[in-house]
């Protein structure tokens, strides 16, 4: 999906220093602890502990086959994905060119963030339909799988 993105000027490598959730990391950037959410991914609802246990399980997963480090697209455009201004949002790739976010995706342990496009709009940024449907079909896959929060469902 993004690997184009994945070959743009970005060519700090950021070490990992601990997974918070299947969303959420904190990187070592320039010798301080930064928390970074993962751009446009939902991870499951907190009142599914054994899900949202599994989704961390994953990402860590992630994140060591990727040697603890990663390299970061910084998404600038959405300051409501966070309540906290402390919190950076970005895409995550990894070592092997591959996108965190859309793997969360794509393991079913994460789903598109619901109303994306609408806040991309009420805040007056400009971002390409393409990546929504990129993140939408790797989701569709997913649910066709019945995997991760998509398992129950019907």
């Amino acid at each position: 999906m993004l690997e184009a993105a994945s070959t743009s000027s970005q060519k700090v490598q950021y070490n990992v220093i601990s997974i918070i959730d299947g969303s959420t990391i904190v990187v070592d950037m320039n010798g301080k602890e930064q928390t970074i959410r993962y751009a446009m991914i939902e991870p499951p609802k907190r009142n599914d502990p054994k899900l949202n246990a599994h989704s961390k399980s994953y990402n860590e997963t992630l994140i060591q086959q990727s040697n603890g480090k990663v390299k970061l697209i910084l998404d600038t455009a959405i300051k409501s994905q966070v309540k906290n201004p402390g919190v950076l949002i970005a895409y995550v790739i990894l070592s092997n060119g591959k996108i965190a976010n859309e793997e969360m995706i794509r393991s079913g342990l994460a789903q598109v963030r619901e109303g994306i496009m609408s806040e991309f709009k009420r805040e007056g940024k400009d971002i390409t339909e393409a990546l929504k449907k990129e993140l939408q079909t790797v989701e569709s896959i997913a649910k066709k799988k019945m995997i991760g929060i998509w398992k129950n469902q019907k």
